[in-house]
């Protein structure tokens, strides 16, 4: 499961579990499953993420009717995956090759516009 330690500020991840998010609070914006968002930051309540803002609201306790604390509402570490990093190599052979026929086409593009 993931944690807010392990991801850091401007990382991306990607949203996987709405399961009971906020239900009935709709002036809430939530995140999609499956897409990808970038951290702006964290704290008890959760991420913050770039791509959501939500206002600043007043947490009440239940048994005492209290304001406790007013914040924007985070999203659990839990509901997020980190992504992947994956390594690919590319011969310097293909990356000429696909260069020399980039070329080619932008050529036969020109020439066949006149």
């Amino acid at each position: 499961m993931l944690s807010k330690f392990d991801v850091k500020i401007g990382e991306s991840i990607r949203f996987i579990d709405d399961t009971n998010l906020y239900e009935g609070i709709t002036f809430i914006k939530l995140p999609e499953i499956g897409k990808v968002y970038t951290v702006r930051g964290y704290s008890e309540k959760g991420f913050y993420l770039e791509e959501i803002k939500n206002i600043d609201i007043e947490w009440i306790d239940e048994k005492t009717k209290e304001v406790t604390s007013v914040c924007e509402p985070g999203f659990g570490a839990w509901r997020f995956e980190k992504l992947k990093t994956i390594k690919i190599e590319i011969d310097e052979r293909l990356i000429a090759s696909i260069k020399e026929k980039k070329e080619i086409v932008e050529l036969e593009t020109f020439i066949g516009q006149n």
